[in-house]
């Protein structure tokens, strides 16, 4: 899961996190303003912007403007939770 994958690079001392939990449209403030003044707001069906909310983590640019060595560190820090996520996906 995306929660699993967030913990296990934190754990490998990257800090990601899970980002945005719904698209903007569906922030309470723009889920008001729409109710309130529909004639400001349009409605539609986002399932790419949903997907990339429910599956997408984020990591702040501040902490990719490090040196290239911190981007390796990065890198090689998905790849070893990546590598080590599939033996457990092959036994589910």
């Amino acid at each position: 899961s995306r929660d699993a994958f967030v913990r296990a690079l934190n754990a490998e001392g990257i800090p990601v996190g899970s980002g945005y939990r719904q698209p903007l449209s569906e922030a309470p403030p723009l889920r008001h303003l729409a109710e309130t003044r529909p004639d400001l707001v349009r409605s539609m069906s986002s399932p790419h912007a949903e997907r990339v909310c429910a599956e997408s983590v984020r990591i702040t640019h501040s902490h990719l403007l490090g040196p290239r060595d911190d981007m390796g560190d990065i890198a090689r820090a998905i790849v070893k939770v990546y590598e080590a996520s599939q033996p457990l996906s092959q036994a589910v």
